[in-house]
């Protein structure tokens, strides 16, 4: 313009337009690149969820089983208990008719037995030798794959 030339300034403005287009193409890459991101992150939620939901349904269910278990061995163990009680009343009688003095198991005893073969068994739960929670019984070395009788 200084030398009396003409000046267009089209082409800054056909570069600017360029421009404005190519940011406008990179502003909508990453706005769908956002929704993506939030999509993906959103079904990874839902699945968790979804998995925590289905392992709460499971241990609620495993835990039933496990009561239900657990309620039929004490059953069980009140057996062995009862049948325990009337093979020392009879041992004793035995004794008694021969004078013998043949070996009765105590009750204590039987409970000290018992509840370490208990603990062995729930040794498998925890890996802890003789706990499982508030349950200790220090020292436990009855391996738990050894039958009780």
């Amino acid at each position: 313009m200084a030398s009396g030339k003409s000046f267009s300034n089209s082409p800054i403005l056909e570069a600017e337009q360029k421009l404005a287009a190519l940011d406008d193409v990179a502003a909508e890459q990453t706005r769908l690149a956002r929704e993506e991101s939030a999509k993906a992150h959103q079904a990874e939620v839902t699945a968790v969820r979804t998995e925590i939901a289905d392992l709460a349904a499971a241990s609620t269910k495993a835990l039933a089983e496990a009561e239900a278990s657990l309620r039929k061995a004490v059953a069980a163990q009140r057996l062995v208990h009862q049948h325990e009680k009337a093979k020392r009343q009879a041992q004793a009688r035995l004794n008694n008719l021969v004078g013998s003095k043949e070996p009765i198991l105590s009750e204590m005893e039987l409970h000290r037995q018992g509840s370490r073969r208990w603990l062995a068994v729930i040794k498998q739960i925890t890996g802890k030798p003789g706990e499982y929670g508030d349950l200790k019984y220090p020292g436990l070395t009855i391996p738990a794959d050894k039958s009780w009788t």
